[in-house]
């Protein structure tokens, strides 16, 4: 696991319920900036978020990918309009206009609810004890 993942995951895992972590200036502040640069930019948010879902998902211990879980490519691009995670509860329209920033933060948001339900008991001591 590499240390980004590492500190997404601690980062997911100890967010306060009521703490706003489904931004990407959110996350660029609260994970990347000390990583990487604290004036990243959306893009650069996102690619290296991708990058570590990804690498999650791929790690079969987390159980992202299980029958059970059927987390897909789908659900983060339906994110934005369907769902918990959608930018508005009430159904839209396709005249509704949102903002880039919107649509990815609410992609962001159903990343990171992913990799809250993530288990992490077979590398709960590698996270806090590094």
């Amino acid at each position: 696991m590499s240390p980004q993942l590492k500190a997404l995951l601690i980062y997911v895992k100890s967010a306060d319920k009521d703490q706003c972590w489904n931004s990407w200036k959110a996350v660029r502040a609260s994970v990347f900036a000390e990583i990487y640069h604290p004036e990243m930019s959306l893009v650069d948010v996102i690619q290296v978020l991708c990058g570590l879902y990804i690498e999650a998902v791929e790690e079969p211990r987390f159980e992202l990918q299980s029958p059970n879980n059927p987390y897909g490519l789908s659900s983060k691009l339906l994110a934005p309009i369907v769902g918990l995670h959608s930018i508005d509860l009430k159904p839209i329209s396709v005249n509704t206009q949102y903002s880039i920033e919107q649509f990815y933060d609410a992609i962001i948001s159903r990343m990171l609810g992913e990799l809250i339900g993530a288990r992490i008991d077979w590398c709960r001591k590698e996270l806090w004890e590094s």
